[in-house]
């Protein structure tokens, strides 16, 4: 039967959207499709699953956030095969842009592409961010000072409560 309403209204109902869930990935496993559920957000299964399959084969991620780019270029491996994230246009923005991460965590380098869920964070993945900072200045800023590698890495590594309150102060 047609539906007839709009998808975010029909989505935003939780049965709705299980059942569709369910129903797609039915589809898609008697296609010979493997499919996996994520319990939350999806983005580390997700990256985790590209990574996995880039050991033996090209693997090309589609996606609308920039939280996918970020966990790709930290958990990419150079020795596998190119792992591709496309970024999906937003319908106000009509430009497609194709990352290679091999390429990009070459560029970056390894050590800022470790520094990379932290940066992300900081700029503001999802949230707030500090004022007139944005993600490219706060990444220019953190590739030409030790110093503030130095203080990023407290905050992805086992530190006390009081070495990251003066990280934080001091990034």
């Amino acid at each position: 039967m047609p539906c007839k309403t709009k998808k975010d209204a029909f989505l935003s109902n939780q049965d709705n959207k299980q059942q569709f869930t369910n129903l797609l990935s039915g589809k898609f496993k008697a296609s010979n499709y493997t499919v996996i559920h994520a319990p939350d957000d999806a983005d580390l299964i997700i990256v985790q699953t590209a990574v996995s399959i880039s050991e033996e084969r090209h693997v090309v991620v589609i996606g609308e956030d920039t939280d996918l780019l970020v966990l790709l270029c930290y958990h990419a491996l150079l020795h596998n095969k190119n792992v591709y994230f496309k970024s999906e246009p937003k319908q106000s923005v009509q430009k497609i842009r194709i990352w290679d991460t091999k390429k990009t965590k070459k560029h970056l380098g390894e050590a800022i592409c470790w520094l990379l869920p932290f940066i992300h964070a900081f700029s503001g993945c999802n949230t707030s961010r500090v004022f007139g900072l944005g993600k490219g200045a706060i990444l220019k800023k953190v590739k030409s000072s030790a110093y503030l590698q130095d203080q990023a890495r407290l905050f992805l590594k086992k530190s006390s409560k009081a070495q990251v309150v003066k990280a934080g102060e001091e990034f």
